[in-house]
């Protein structure tokens, strides 16, 4: 008999959780096991009902669910058990990410490898001052994370070289609020006040970077940087991001083979723990790292499908707005992720076949800060193209 079960995550145009679904749709390839996914972003509220997997409906009957909790949850962790539970009556569940009660869960340990970061930092560098931009505050994998870098940071040893943390968090793990935290942290403090950031995440990382290199106070354009999750882009140039390496495809197999004993009736642990490693590059402040030979196209390949998701994320933002304000903030956002420092988006009193006598820029972006227009007005063509060609 082959089995049939629901991978439940939030979208697949995530690295995290792409990698996840690999892992599982591997695994179950193997077992010949049917996976069918499931994108779906829920609130936490979590407003499940006896119709969210309608069971009179052959598409949706399936033998177990996998539930990437990590992407999807924030709430109590016992609350969203018991609803989940309630939910998936009949079916087994496994938990992605978060550990649930009385679900089985795999999870990524990390908090070893969270601690060799630190050491490392502290004996090969000899960074005191640290500054934890993390994701957002509600959420698991962000708690877990900050708790790890605290313990490690409070430690005997740290204690002795009076390390200090300062902690910052965002609404998202993205890149765009990556920047944004560094953005309004430098505002704060135009002179550098850390040795060394610590990103929740390798977008954030990405982001903060990018700040750095364009728009930061001198004092801060060269301060070293970790990620967390060793995304593919994070080996590459301009990056080479020292990071943890969280196994998410590993995780995702390991759910599947969790899933299919319980539908077997097999006894399985309460909680699978898949470990996390600390890889080593050249962020941190190390020369050693030896950058990938003849990769050039696997790093164009990414990057170009790394442009289609923003592209993508600008897509879905901007179809509904309704007015250029509506359009601005992700505009912006777009324009920080695709590293342009200089845009004009420039408007016409209206639509013509050649080229306009007139017209006025809506909006100027200039090194990731918004330039204000105080002329409103309409005035002619080439006195805008002067305006906005007048730097090279």
């Amino acid at each position: 008999m082959a089995y049939r079960i629901a991978l439940v995550l939030k979208y697949l145009d995530e690295e995290y959780q792409a990698a996840v679904f690999r892992g599982a749709v591997h695994e179950a390839e193997r077992l010949g096991i049917e996976l069918v996914c499931i994108q779906s972003d829920f609130s936490d509220s979590l407003q499940f009902n006896s119709n969210f997997f309608p069971s009179d409906h052959k598409a949706f009957n399936f033998d177990g669910i996998l539930f990437l909790s990590s992407i999807l949850l924030t709430s109590d962790s016992e609350l969203i058990a018991n609803k989940l539970k309630d939910t998936f009556t009949s079916i087994p569940i496994v938990s992605i990410g978060t550990e649930l009660k009385n679900i089985p869960s795999t999870i990524c340990e990390a908090d070893t490898a969270i601690n060799q970061l630190i050491s490392h930092l502290i004996d090969n560098h000899g960074y005191k001052r640290f500054l934890y931009l993390g994701g957002p505050v509600e959420n698991k994998d962000s708690q877990k994370r900050e708790i790890a870098i605290k313990t490690a940071l409070s430690s005997d040893y740290a204690k002795t070289k009076d390390c200090s943390l300062i902690i910052r968090n965002s609404l998202m793990f993205s890149e765009s609020d990556g920047l944004k935290l560094i953005e309004n942290y430098c505002q704060e403090h135009p002179e550098r006040d850390v040795d060394v950031l610590l990103a929740g995440s390798d977008g954030m990382a990405m982001g903060i970077r990018k700040y750095l290199r364009s728009a930061a106070p001198e004092s801060w354009k060269d301060c070293p940087i970790t990620g967390f999750d060793d995304i593919p882009l994070a080996a590459f140039p301009p990056h080479c991001l020292t990071t943890i390496h969280q196994p998410a495809d590993i995780m995702g197999a390991a759910s599947v083979t969790m899933l299919h004993k319980l539908i077997l009736g097999e006894k399985v642990p309460s909680v699978q723990k898949v470990s996390s490693n600390l890889v080593i590059r050249n962020s941190c402040g190390c020369k050693e790292y030896q950058i990938p030979v003849a990769t050039t196209q696997a790093q164009d390949a990414i990057q170009r499908e790394q442009f289609l998701r923003d592209v993508g994320y600008f897509g879905q933002e901007i179809m509904g707005a309704s007015s250029f304000e509506a359009i601005e903030r992700p505009l912006k956002e777009f324009l920080m992720n695709v590293a342009t420092r200089d845009f004009s988006l420039v408007i016409y009193p209206s639509p013509t076949e050649k080229t306009p006598q007139q017209g006025k820029i809506q909006l100027q972006v200039s090194a990731f800060g918004t330039v204000p227009q105080t002329n409103s007005d309409f005035q002619p063509i080439n006195q805008i193209l002067e305006n906005v060609l007048e730097k090279p």
